[in-house]
């Protein structure tokens, strides 16, 4: 039988100190190992310069813009808002509709890499789709087999948090120096950033509706092929309050990934360790695990397996153009 149908919290990285005072201590204690001298106090003032740069660069990105009333279309496959978001205390919540206009790191806006149009819900490809994660995503699925299972709660956690675990890990095996960890995390995080804005362009370009929806309401789809379960509910509870297509998981560990591939090459035999499940899972290619990553949204059953496809796809285009035009890697 498969396991009962977990709720998860999307974790954030507990290591870091709480709030501003613990990183002023933080900051204190590691300063504090370093020996005083003018190289120090150099130091010291070209990390506040840099810091400060940072922040003023970034300061008009239009992150601190609230999300904008989103109004759901009408038709089969317009996005609606999904359980609990579509009820009390929610009320029809739709997070980040704005996050596609956040000006990027390096790439030239949030559309330069929009995904092309998803199916029809009348499309032969979509009740594919539809029936896969139909079967595969729900929350009591005997179709899942227990490493599907696995593979869905493995990746549910944080993409950000989940690869820097992963380049921390690379990094230490391959022997970084600090030079080249500061350029691999640089790079990494640039790449992460510009996936988000680059998927939720895309998501909110398309508003394609969840699968959570798409099954619930299958009788009045217009699809003769699909078929309704009023009662269904997906193994990761709950869905983002956000559309389906692309999937910014997929789009994130595809970016993540190409920044990896980059600095290390694909072949690394390496352990992947998670905060939402206790199996490490082993990987050869990073390329592998950037695909697993994709494809654990459908069996978790919160994308349909277009969404994780082309969300992908997205992902390889932003983080190779962040390694081509970012000026991270060292070029020799």
């Amino acid at each position: 039988m498969p396991p009962a149908r977990k709720r998860l919290t999307m974790c954030s990285c507990t290591s870091f100190p709480d709030g501003a005072s613990g990183f002023d201590a933080l900051l204190a204690s590691e300063l504090a190992a370093i020996p005083d001298g003018p190289a120090k106090t150099q130091g010291i003032l070209i990390g506040a310069n840099a810091a400060a740069a940072m922040l003023a660069s970034r300061a008009n990105d239009g992150s601190a813009v609230p999300p904008a009333p989103y109004v759901p279309g009408t038709e089969p496959g317009d996005y609606q808002p999904t359980p609990p978001f579509d009820g009390p205390p929610f009320n029809g919540f739709v997070d980040a509709t704005n996050w596609g206009n956040v000006t990027p790191f390096v790439m030239k806006s949030g559309r330069q890499f929009r995904a092309p149009a998803p199916y029809k819900v009348s499309d032969l490809n979509y009740t594919f789709d539809f029936d896969e994660i139909k079967a595969l995503g729900s929350a009591g699925s005997v179709a899942r087999s227990d490493e599907q299972t696995r593979i869905a709660l493995f990746w549910a956690e944080s993409g950000g948090l989940g690869w820097n675990r992963i380049a921390r890990d690379l990094a230490q095996t391959n022997g970084n120096d600090l030079l080249a960890n500061a350029r691999l995390f640089a790079a990494l995080n640039a790449a992460l950033a510009d996936a988000y804005i680059a998927s939720f362009d895309s998501k909110f370009a398309h508003n394609f509706w969840r699968p959570v929806t798409a099954i619930r309401v299958a009788a009045d789809d217009g699809n003769a092929l699909t078929t309704a379960d009023p009662t269904w509910m997906e193994l990761l509870f709950p869905t983002p309050p956000v559309p389906d297509y692309p999937s910014a998981h997929a789009t994130v560990g595809a970016a993540g990934m190409s920044v990896l591939v980059a600095f290390f090459g694909d072949e690394n035999a390496f352990t992947a360790s998670s905060t939402t499940e206790s199996t490490p899972r082993h990987f050869v290619l990073i390329s592998d695990a950037a695909k697993e990553n994709a494809i654990s949204r459908m069996l978790g059953g919160i994308h349909f397996r277009l969404a994780c496809e082309i969300g992908y796809e997205q992902g390889v285009d932003v983080g190779t153009w962040v390694v081509k035009h970012g000026k991270f890697v060292e070029r020799h």
